[in-house]
């Protein structure tokens, strides 16, 4: 075993907070009180899992998402405002168009999103 063999320890403790929160009880008959599979939140992480594992840069990432209804907002540095150090996200709940990140996709019509249903 390695962490004997080497004298390692484990240093987190059982709440290290780097799991996603699991949704709560209200969440989850919510969700199936309005005929959802999963809760809202759920469904965002899910989208926006996908869509980083799928992308090869920021800007595809940012398209993926906003296909799907969901809003990115970058967070800068404050050190080098031209790096992107985080981002939010919301998924769309209007008849609002998505924010579109390129020119390029804005020639296309974008999608209504109908948001969590």
């Amino acid at each position: 075993m390695l962490p004997g063999r080497y004298g390692l320890r484990s240093t987190a403790g059982r709440d290290d907070n780097t799991a996603a929160a699991r949704p709560g009880v209200k969440e989850q008959v919510t969700a199936e009180r309005k005929g959802r599979r999963e809760s809202p939140r759920v469904t965002l992480r899910r989208k926006v899992k996908t869509a980083a594992a799928t992308s090869h840069g920021f800007g595809e990432f940012v398209e993926r998402l906003a296909a799907e209804c969901v809003t990115v907002w970058p967070r800068m540095s404050e050190r080098n405002p031209d790096q992107i150090t985080g981002y939010s996200v919301s998924w769309m709940t209007g008849p609002t168009p998505p924010v579109i990140p390129s020119a390029s996709a804005a020639a296309n019509s974008p999608p209504t999103c109908p948001g969590p249903s």
